[in-house]
């Protein structure tokens, strides 16, 4: 490339160097304003990715109505530095916009809201500048002939070449940014800065480019000197302008203008909290800006937006003393750590005994930089300070202490989630010398303890506990842990009061008397039950907290979450644990299979072909995903390197820069390698893929030993392939007709909108909930995931032309609908699979309910199969023997009656072949040792909670009944409108009762036999509804044959009347869970055994031949269109479908029900995971989403293999309305049941 091709290479440059040094800044500013944690992390990622999405587009739209940006883009480029300015101003003011006081805590909502205002200006031009430079470089200088144009890019790739020069200046603006801010350069010095070179840049840019070409013109054509002259004007107008800023900008650098605008900055943040008068200065680190001053005779320092020192801080230092040395009294060398330490380090130093105290704060570099009076500096020499990272102190160091203390903030972020693993305690534990003891402080409760807060308490405990043997509670809203080998530990408030007592000193310091309120028995009891409980039910797999699975963090954040925003899942947190990366692949798989069914059958499709549709989808979802897996990455891997070798906020810059000379190295190969081919090597892009699965492999094997330039090469090929197919998207986009800025913009957006959703994905859920292994494995599955389009060779699709927009906008949709739904429906299955274990768990919570207060004692007994069964013996509370009705039972009562008053048991066991209207329903049992049953509680089940709601009274009114007897509960109804539930719980309760008493109690009773028998006769007998059922779907397929409109509207009336108002059967998504699930009934000759296993085969077959005969709602709907006179438009028909999409999506999604709890007394928990539960928006039993639902996945399948289907809605489960458009004359006649083959929708 020429010099002159390279000035507009210059300019791109400085847009790199500007953009990632004004992101570290402003990331900087953003945790000053808002909290420091990880959701506060993950807004400011998203929202800044996201504006930089939104600002690609609207620069396509720019570059045909605005071609002024683009012909003066040098100019055009300055917009950066009005933009930071305004940035910065409104990330300063972010809690006085929001309404948000400096002490209060920031609503999530509210943070994330303002996040998206205040993040918008730089963000936003990142993305206009990006897609206006894709034009800029393509076109020639403004003013200069087409043939003496030059441009930036000669092979034919501007896209990809802009991306690689951003990209290298980016790399260039990362490493500088980490010097400077190393060097304690004031940042708002150090924005002037790069102002300065991005206005340089644009300045030489519009010299070289246009003012030289433009003079060379006027000397060499003579005549016509007087347009050559206009010309050079306006390019020496341009240069002008962009010069007069460089000068200006260089002026203010001169004159300390960047410290000075540092200074005002920093007096803004100190009146947020306190006056403007005490503030006295600042300093920084690394890692944060310290604002420091004096404030009623306290020193107090300020970071991140709130106050990190105050000394003197008397109170709370004695409190902390004191608790923690009444458990060892006879410490001599302590150890504290932590940020607002100082005071205890003061405070210890007062005691005689006393005689080394070692002081490490997060931030190693704080305690030397910290300005403090002459009385705390001197105070304070007393105080050893390492100034090193804290985890390779205890690493390293050969001390040991008898106390320490880590006087901690909650993990809420990566950084902190390190001080609470299972690792950093057993570095601990290694520095604590005979007899150490470790009191560590976390977030406790006063008095109610919500599911949040217990967990990450437990989850604390378990964690040390899995550490050291011994370990007590300090109680209150800041609870202390203190955990030893020895087991001197007490939590004995009279015996910590003597011991604290007799030190030398202690009384001066805090009254040994006060410890009698820190150590209250009750609020100790209080505390440790909840955490024990939560303990027994999650397991340690789900509390212990590690390096790789940062437990402690997730619990954090969902805490936070929880006190700022009324957002709750503590319940669902074992399902999502338990669940794991099965769960989170699932919109992967779900997404290679329907991609491939596209690509194939549009393959093997007659119409014609047009590839670059499919070329430009699937390059649009490859930089979408590489872009995700990018970002995920590059934070898993920092989230390795803090947890071995510290904070790296001194690195992010350098890190971030590393990044982008990978994306720099990645684009730049990725382009030498097309311009030499001059087209796409098929090779390319599967290998690349393969090799940058490879790369994630190579983090998943990384030692932990491994080397921080291992780190920093890792992080290069992080950004290495995300810019690799940069250049090989950019020309299937230009292949399909985009020009330069809508293949920029596109690309831009989509590799942005990756990144947004890596950032927030990677630090709010992946590596909480699956840790650093099940992460990776995740990223490697969704990369390889771009292998699935390239496995298919040709690709035919139909042209996007031969439709209207709202053709080609819900085709797409209907295929996402389609996925979304589908997912949803795995994941569950998974979780439930996941949570099968759980199953003892669930039925003791059952009997805890339905024995109240009653002692229960575990009991097994083994089952004919080998296998055990758990149930629960009540103990009895009477020694009065009950009235017994057998002879059997009266034995059995004798011998137990001291002991047993009943027994609960789950009926999963010993139960098999009876199914409800969504499959087997699994029962809580209680009954007494005589065999009366004392009450029922479902446990599990696939019905729909509005009709189990119904059975709330009716399954009291079972109790009393004795369920060892032969015929038990034959005189009792089934219930109206929940006919097939009722009848499924008689019959489970019927057969489970003997069966319990036979395995269990060992009582061979005659009942037990002759249930076994009847059920085996109704799992075989004919039931009548069945054979209605298979005689209608026969004169079904002959109407198809044989169309007559009086005849069809006849067998409408007949399915009208019987199935719906007689029967009240309908398909549902009940049903379709329980096929998919594998819950198959037994009775084969059943009308359940239809819908789940007839219905499916005869749409397989036939085409979709339920909903347009069979199904007793869509009868209804044909019959009332029919008395329509006149039908609708076609586009009002395709209207009322999308309606009817999104409405059967909707439903979907509210039928989506985590760790669900049936209302009423009557009934327990219904699933311990994610399931599915049919939503009644109408009179049939099943209808509503469950109608609504089987439409996605009976259009996927059935279409495509039979070729036929009925037109109009294909499931009618929703209320009527416009659907009725979609089953009257306009649409569906009588007798008509034959369509056109329809196409699978692009994806």
């Amino acid at each position: 490339m020429s010099a002159k091709r390279m000035v507009r290479g210059v300019l791109i440059l400085g847009l790199g160097f500007f953009s990632l040094i004004a992101q570290t800044l402003l990331f900087r500013d953003f945790l000053t304003a808002f909290e420091g944690n990880e959701l506060g992390i993950g807004s400011f990622f998203a929202s800044w990715l996201l504006w930089v999405g939104l600002g690609a587009v609207v620069g396509r739209w720019a570059t045909g109505r605005l071609s002024g940006l683009t012909e003066r883009f040098e100019l055009t480029a300055l917009l950066y530095l009005p933009a930071f300015a305004l940035q910065h101003e409104l990330l300063l003011a972010a809690r006085s916009l929001s309404g948000v006081s400096a002490y209060e805590v920031f609503p999530f909502g509210r943070m994330f809201a303002v996040s998206l205002i205040a993040n918008a200006p730089i963000s936003f031009t990142t993305g206009l500048l990006f897609t206006l430079a894709c034009r800029w470089a393509a076109s020639k200088p403004l003013g200069v002939k087409e043939a003496e144009g030059e441009t930036i890019e000669s092979a034919g790739l501007p896209v990809a070449l802009v991306y690689i020069l951003e990209t290298f200046g980016s790399f260039i603006g990362g490493l500088l940014v980490t010097v400077w801010l190393a060097r304690g350069l004031p940042a708002e010095r150090i924005a002037l800065v790069a102002g300065l070179v991005l206005s340089v840049a644009a300045t030489v840019g519009a010299l070289t480019g246009r003012l030289v070409p433009v003079f060379d013109d006027w000397r060499s054509r003579g005549a016509g000197r007087s347009e050559a002259a206009r010309r050079a004007t306006r390019a020496a107008a341009l240069a002008g302008a962009t010069g007069l800023v460089a000068a200006a900008l260089a002026v203010l650098l001169a004159v300390g203008a960047g410290e000075r605008w540092s200074r005002v900055s920093q007096k803004r943040t100190w009146c947020r909290l306190l006056p403007p008068e005490e503030f006295r200065g600042a300093f920084t680190t690394a890692q944060a800006q310290y604002l420091f001053g004096q404030r009623e005779g306290q020193f107090v320092v300020m970071s991140w937006g709130g106050v990190s020192e105050a000394l003197p801080n008397t109170e709370h230092a004695s409190e902390v003393i004191a608790l923690s040395l009444a458990q060892h009294p006879q410490a001599r060398r302590v150890l504290v750590v932590g940020p607002g330490s100082l005071s205890i380090c003061l405070r210890l130093r007062r005691l005689p005994q006393i005689e080394r105290i070692v002081w490490l704060h997060p931030d190693p570099e704080y305690p030397k930089a910290l300005l403090m009076p002459d009385l705390f500096r001197n105070a304070a020499q007393a105080v050893t300070v390492p100034g090193r990272e804290v985890r390779q102190y205890l690493r390293e160091t050969p001390e040991r202490f008898d106390l320490v203390l880590l006087n901690l903030p909650d993990p809420t972020t990566l950084v902190l989630n390190r001080y609470w693993t299972r690792e950093f305690f057993t570095l601990v534990k290694r520095t604590l010398a005979t007899g150490g003891v470790l009191c560590a402080r976390m977030t406790g409760a006063a008095n109610f303890m919500g599911g949040e807060l217990v967990y990450l308490g437990s989850s604390a405990v378990r964690t040390v506990e899995s550490v050291f043997p011994h370990v007590v509670l300090k109680p209150g809203d800041e609870s202390w842990l203190i955990a030893s080998e020895s087991d001197r530990l007490t939590a004995a408030p009279a015996e910590l009061r003597d011991r604290f007592a007799a030190i030398k000193g202690a009384a001066q310091l805090y009254p040994p008397d006060g410890l009698m309120s820190l150590y209250v028995p009750d609020r100790i009891q209080f505390q440790m039950e909840k955490y024990r409980e939560s303990a027994r039910r999650a397991g340690d797999a789900v509390l212990v907290n590690t390096d790789r699975r940062p437990k402690a963090m997730l619990f954090s954040l969902m805490l936070a979450l929880r006190r700022t925003s009324l957002l709750s899942f503590a319940r669902h947190v074992p399902v999502l644990l338990a669940g794991g990366v099965w769960m989170a692949a699932c919109p992967i798989v779900v997404y290679v299979v329907l991609r491939l069914v596209y690509l194939i059958a549009s393959r093997r499709s007659n119409q014609p072909a047009a590839d670059a549709c499919a070329s430009v989808f699937d390059a649009e979802v490859l930089i979408l995903t590489t872009g995700l897996a990018g970002m995920a990455l590059s934070v898993v891997l920092m989230f390795l390197y803090q947890s071995h070798f510290g904070s790296l906020y001194l690195y992010i810059g350098l890190l971030s820069s590393l990044f982008m000379l990978g994306s720099f190295l990645g684009g730049w190969m990725s382009r030498w390698l097309l311009a030499r081919r001059n087209d796409e090597p098929r090779p390319l892009l599967p290998l690349c893929l393969l090799v940058h699965v490879g790369v994630v492999a190579a983090v998943l094997a990384l030692p932990e030993r491994a080397s921080p330039f291992t780190y920093a090469g890792l992080m290069t090929a992080c950004g290495f392939f995300v810019g690799v197919y940069f250049p090989i998207a950019a020309p299937r986009l230009e292949k399909a007709g985009r020009s330069a800025a809508a293949a920029g913009a596109s690309l831009e957006m989509f590799d942005h909108l990756g990144g947004a959703a890596g950032a927030v994905c990677s630090g709010w859920l992946l590596l909480p909930l699956l840790g650093t292994e099940q992460t990776l494995w995740w990223l490697g599955f969704l990369v390889a995931a771009n292998l699935a389009p390239l496995a298919v060779r040709t690709r035919a699709v139909r042209a996007p032309t031969t439709a209207d927009w709202f053709d080609r906008t819900v085709r797409p949709a209907g295929y996402t609908l389609v996925g979304i739904a589908a997912s949803m429906l795995i994941a569950s299955h998974v979780a439930a699979a996941a949570q099968a274990e759980r199953a003892g768990l669930r039925l003791l919570e059952a009997a805890q309910a339905m024995a109240g207060d009653q002692e229960l004692q575990p009991r097994d007994a083994t089952l004919p199969d080998g296998k055990t069964m758990r149930y629960w013996v009540v103990a009895a509370s009477s020694e009065e023997p009950q009235q017994t009705e057998t002879a059997a039972a009266a034995e059995r009562a004798a011998q137990t009656q001291t002991t047993e008053k009943g027994y609960i048991f789950s009926s999963g066991s010993i139960v098999k072949g009876v199914y409800g209207y969504g499959g087997p329903i699994v029962l809580a049992i209680y009954v007494d040792r005589n065999g009366t049953l004392q009450g029922v509680r479902v446990l599990q089940s696939q019905e729909t909670p509005a009709y189990l709601e119904q059975l709330t009274e009716w399954l009291k009114s079972l109790s009393g009944h004795n369920v060892f007897e032969p015929r038990a509960l034959e005189d009792v109804d089934t219930v109206s409108g929940a006919t097939i539930t009722s009848d499924a719980i008689l019959r489970t309760v019927r057969q489970a009762g003997p069966e319990f008493a036979s395995v269990a109690l060992q009582l061979e009773t005659a009942a037990a036999k002759e249930v076994a028998s009847a059920d085996g006769f109704h799992r075989h007998r004919l039931d009548i509804r069945f054979v209605v059922l298979v005689a209608l779907l026969v004169v079904a397929i002959l109407l198809r044959q044989v169309p007559n409109v009086w005849v069809r509207r006849a067998f409408l009336l007949v399915t009208l009347a019987v199935t719906g108002f007689w029967w009240n059967l309908q398909y549902s998504s009940q049903q379709v869970v329980a096929l998919l699930g594998g819950n198959v009934p037994g009775d084969w000759l059943s009308a359940s055994f239809f819908l789940i296993v007839v219905v499916p085969l005869a749409v397989l077959v036939f085409g979709n031949i339920y909903c347009g005969y069979l199904c007793p709602f869509g009868a209804l709907q044909e019959l009332v269109g029919d008395l329509r006179t006149a039908g609708l438009p076609g586009k009002t028909l395709v209207a009322a479908g999308t309606i009817d999409e999104v409405s059967a999506a909707g439903l979907a999604r509210c039928a989506f029900r985590v760790d669900s709890q049936l209302p009423g007394s009557g009934c327990g928990p219904v699933a311990d995971g994610l399931q599915f539960v049919a939503i009644d928006a109408d009179a049939g039993h099943g209808s509503g989403a469950g109608g609504a639902f089987f439409r996605l996945p009976a259009v996927l399948v059935s279409q495509p293999l039979s070729g036929r289907r009925v037109p109009g809605s294909v499931v009618r489960g929703e209320t009527a309305g416009p659907l009725d458009a979609q089953n009257g004359s306009g649409s569906l006649r009588p007798g008509r049941a034959d369509g056109s083959r329809i196409g699978l929708p692009l994806l």
